[in-house]
């Protein structure tokens, strides 16, 4: 299980988190294919 706590200080910032958490989410399901191309849409 993974746990994560902290706060966003900047509400910008939650559009980021938001990408992060459904990259996350998406290489925990199973036959997830790892490509070149990194986090799609993200300009972190």
């Amino acid at each position: 299980m993974l746990y994560i706590k902290f706060k966003i200080q900047d509400a910008s910032k939650f559009e980021d988190f938001k990408i992060l958490y459904n990259h996350i989410v998406q290489v925990r399901q199973p036959g997830f294919k790892f490509d070149d191309k990194g986090l799609v849409g993200a300009d972190l």
